[in-house]
């Protein structure tokens, strides 16, 4: 241990408090940000040392998963002794300056394991660090995701949680150097609570466009149940109701009886919440959604949980790709993902302002496609004259999977990687949309110690 530690304790080792898979395991199972830590981190140039702070695991010391990153296993899930554990990691790497945290609701522990991840943040600001936070989930009002959490609009509880999120995020804004945000939409929200010149938007990371493979597409279509002559409307992530899983499982139902001829089958694709499947009002959402799926077997398919190693083959076989969001607290993976495969895809208006992003808006322009081609509102009659208008035009879903692939192109983890760099370390790094070998190149030469 001490041979790693003398290793990577220096003053540029940027200090990474985030959940992570276990060692050798799958990336997803914990939650949505192991799998993102994960991508970040190995995606580095290696020219920077990464250490990352994550959760205790049996008979798990620290590892190396490459020559630039150790994982150094060291708080417990859930636990009052968390600003603790965490403390005493970082204290072995006292000269390394910078601390990222990567942070959602409930990836440490429950409501308890807030004042934890606060009392982090701000001990390690005031002894000196440079703090930087990834806010993953922003939300200004909690009342959108009152049938998220089993909450009355408008209640006594949804008034406490509103004004306990705003002292979170004015906090947060206090003692952090750098607050990072997935897109323009959560920046805004910060607004009056986190000072302008710190908040950094950071899109969303993405692998770079991979081809669909007809052959392997076609065994996997097979392997969950589609016949050739399906239409395969993927809905891709862990089961909630914020992300219209149940609204899915209904209004494809409903359609799919409508017009029979069109074969249309939902795969529904993804397992219980880790984070929230122990809750009351998951426990009672996920109750409901099992009577709708009974209620629809002969059109829907469910997966359970997709193992990152067959993920790319769900998307191949998939024929779009819908996300029928109730609100938006988040940037999306699974969008991310249709995007690398160049599948169209349709969103709830609650989710297109992903596409108000500049180079998502650039790309969706030079193919003549705008929002109202690929959004619809929450009900049966506008989705289904959105999906109806999608399955009819050969040209519209070709040119949402070209403009896909630029997107994933422009939004590589390489290149995500060096804007934190420069956002967390301050760092040299070219502007947005030059390409990763360039930005490393400079990277490493305005570097005097690695």
């Amino acid at each position: 241990m001490n041979k790693l530690i003398n290793k990577f304790n220096k003053p540029n080792t940027l200090m990474v408090l985030t959940s992570f898979p276990e060692k050798g395991g799958e990336v997803a199972v914990e939650n949505a940000i192991s799998r993102y830590s994960h991508l970040l981190v190995t995606h580095f140039p290696k020219y920077q040392r990464v250490v990352v702070i994550c959760e205790k695991r049996a008979n798990e010391g620290p590892y190396e998963i490459a020559e630039n990153v150790l994982v150094v296993p060291s708080y417990t899930y859930d636990s009052p002794a968390f600003a603790f554990q965490v403390g005493s990691a970082l204290r072995k790497f006292g000269k390394a300056a910078n601390l990222m945290v990567q942070f959602e609701f409930h990836i440490f522990g429950g409501k308890a394991s807030i004042p934890g991840i606060m009392a982090v943040i701000a001990s390690q600001s005031l002894a000196g660090r440079n703090v930087s936070i990834m806010l993953h989930q922003v939300v200004s009002d909690i009342n959108s995701l009152s049938g998220h959490l089993g909450l009355s609009k408008g209640g006594f509880g949804s008034r406490v949680f509103n004004l306990s999120l705003k002292l979170f995020y004015g906090f947060v804004g206090t003692f952090c150097q750098k607050v990072l945000v997935h897109d323009s939409l959560l920046a805004k929200r910060l607004e009056g609570l986190v000072k302008q010149d710190k908040i950094v938007v950071i899109p969303h990371g993405s692998d770079l466009p991979k081809n669909v493979l007809t052959r392997i597409g076609q065994a996997t279509r097979r392997s969950i149940g589609l016949n050739d002559g399906n239409v395969a409307v993927l809905v891709f992530g862990y089961l909630s109701w914020y992300k219209g899983s149940d609204w899915a499982v209904r209004t494809l139902g409903n359609i799919a009886r409508k017009y029979p001829d069109l074969k249309l089958k939902l795969v529904l694709a993804g397992g219980e919440s880790p984070t929230l499947k122990e809750t009351g009002s998951y426990k009672a959402f996920s109750g409901k959604l099992q009577n709708l799926l009974k209620s629809n077997c002969k059109c829907t398919i469910t997966t359970g949980f997709v193992p990152e190693a067959k993920v790319g083959n769900l998307f191949s076989a998939a024929d779009l790709v819908v996300f029928p969001y109730r609100t938006k607290m988040s940037a999306s993976g699974a969008l991310s993902i249709a995007w690398q495969y160049g599948k169209p895809v349709l969103t709830s208006e609650a989710f297109d302002k992903n596409f108000d992003e500049a180079d998502v808006k650039e790309a969706l322009e030079q193919k003549g496609i705008t929002k109202d081609d690929i959004s619809f509102k929450l009900n049966q009659a506008s989705f289904e004259k959105a999906l109806l208008g999608l399955l009819q035009s050969q040209a519209l879903k070709k040119n949402l999977g070209v403009a896909g692939r630029q997107i994933a192109r422009g939004r590589s983890w390489d290149s995500v990687a060096l804007l934190y760099l420069n956002a967390c370390l301050g760092a040299y790094v070219p502007s947005f949309g030059i390409s990763s070998e360039r930005g490393i190149e400079a990277y490493a030469a305005n570097q005097n110690t690695v």
